[in-house]
């Protein structure tokens, strides 16, 4: 059969019937209670842990309700003999996660409610998405993304909450950074 000009269509268009189909809302209000029992601003519970790799230089543990999170530091390390000498250090970081990972979380936008670290459901019915990362200490935003189409006072207020959200996930940092340091060293 090789040779054959077939007739069929090479692209996909949808039936005119599927482009007005509407998803059903899955929040009904302001007090709508989340699929894991969280408010619209409430983020999951956070558990930090220092040292979970014994054989690295420094490294935590975290976990975000469900998610899990193993982060280590290994180095400081001599540069290849190929490489010539620098005044300038490098930043090697090598990223890998299991398949079963989500991907990130952050504020989104659901009709008019903003959630703050959506679960998959509703990141499935989210209008927009806005992320930030920040130094809290600082308070002083150092990357934002948004997406989707927000009016400015949308993105103000979903940045207060991601800026909050931040704040109080910088105090559960400090401490766990306090608590050992402080602790006793074996």
């Amino acid at each position: 059969m090789a040779g054959k000009i077939s007739n069929t269509a090479a692209t996909y268009t949808p039936s005119p019937t599927s482009q007005n189909k509407r998803r059903t809302s899955i929040f009904t209000g302001s007090d709508w209670i989340r699929p894991d029992s969280r408010g619209l601003h409430q983020c999951r519970p956070a558990f930090l842990r220092t040292g979970a790799v014994n054989s690295a230089s420094g490294s935590a543990y975290a976990e975000f309700g469900n998610t899990k999170v193993i982060v280590s530091v290994f180095g400081p390390r001599e540069s290849k003999k190929a490489m010539m000498y620098s005044d300038i250090g490098r930043l090697n970081c090598n990223v890998s996660y299991t398949s079963f990972a989500a991907p990130i979380r952050g504020q989104s936008c659901l009709g008019k409610n903003l959630v703050i670290d959506p679960v998959s459901e509703e990141e499935s019915y989210q209008d927009g998405g806005l992320m930030i990362t920040c130094m809290s200490s600082r308070n002083e935003v150092t990357q934002m993304t948004v997406t989707g189409e927000w009016s400015t006072p949308k993105v103000h207020e979903a940045m207060q909450l991601c800026l909050d959200a931040c704040s109080k996930l910088g105090k559960i940092m400090r401490s766990c950074l306090i608590e050992a340091v402080s602790a006793p060293q074996e």
